[in-house]
């Protein structure tokens, strides 16, 4: 069994690893009705994944270029999450 939640990028930090590779560190929290930057439909299916996943915290480090360049704030993600057997 899973479930899916939607979250919204709240912070982007990107930095440099000792080794010279860049990298980003993402943090990601839990969609609500009211969330800045969010307009039309997406309001109102916020409002229900708000009420039924209220609080949500996702954090991760990203090397890889081509996700770091989709990061930004405000932008709103699906996030599955199925059971690993």
């Amino acid at each position: 069994m899973g479930f899916r939640a939607k979250l919204f990028i709240a912070d982007v930090e990107k930095y440099i690893d000792v080794e010279g590779k860049p990298f980003a560190e993402v943090k990601m929290y839990g969609v609500y009705d009211s969330a800045e930057g969010v307009e039309g439909n997406s309001v109102k299916e916020n409002r229900i994944f708000g009420k039924w996943t209220p609080n949500a915290t996702f954090t991760a480090t990203i090397y890889n270029p081509n996700v770091i360049e989709q990061l930004h704030i405000h932008k709103e993600f699906y996030v599955d999450f199925t059971e690993a057997e």
